[in-house]
Formats: C-alpha cells, structure tokens, sequence
C-alpha cells in the first residue's frame, strides 16, 4: 500500500507524475522503481521538522510569531523576501503575491550566489 501517490518526482528530468512513495521502516520505495527518484524522495523525506517559532531568541506560539512578523513587514519601507530554494510552485505564488502586496523585492538563493551583490541592488 503507498504511503502517498501518484506524485510528481524532481529525481531527474523526466518529472515522472506517475510515482507512489511507500515507507516500509523508514526506507523509501517507488513504483516504478527508480534510483535517482528514491535519493530525491529520501532526501526531502529526511528533512528536520521546522524550528520553534521565537521572538528575540525567547520561545513564541505560532500565533504570535506570525502576528509580529506581520506587523513587521506592514512598517517596513522596502523589505527583501529571501530564500525559496526548496519551493514549491504553491510556495512560490505565495511569495509573489506577499511581494507584490509590499512592494518587495524577492531574491533567490540561485540569483544571489551566482551574482552576491544582486539582494542590495535596487530595482525600483
């Protein structure tokens, strides 16, 4: 039985949207079987859960972490969204839409290592 599918596989370039993960102890298998899609697939499957939400360094609930970082970014003048390397398309349009909202600038991880200078140059 699958642990979840069918899916889309960024394994390699063939995006296979026909593939089901299954976890028996811990392991990854996929129908159709494919190794580069199981490293993908461990890879992402191992990642560590998220960091305690915090407000300068002292623990927070959730709520009130999102409701400082809001208030945060409705006072600023030119905020920078950095980061999305491991975006999904749903993450990606969110990130977009916030941006647009603000007025911000939205950097990636691939834009700035290739070009270091690129978050401090302004666009508008």
């Amino acid at each position: 039985m699958a642990d979840f599918g069918p899916v889309t596989c960024a394994g390699c370039g063939l995006l296979c949207d026909d593939v089901t993960v299954e976890r028996p102890n811990g392991d990854v298998r996929l129908q159709p079987p494919c190794r580069l899609g199981v490293q993908w697939f461990s890879e992402r499957l191992r990642r560590p859960a998220p960091a305690p939400a915090t407000i300068s360094g002292q623990p927070a609930d959730v709520q009130t972490a999102l409701t400082r970082a809001a208030g945060l970014l409705r006072r600023s003048r030119r905020p920078l969204l950095y980061g999305f390397e491991a975006a999904t398309v749903e993450d990606a349009r969110a990130a977009v839409a916030l941006a647009d909202r603000l007025e911000a600038l939205i950097a990636t991880e691939s834009v700035s290592a290739s070009w270091p200078g690129a978050p401090a140059v302004p666009l508008r």
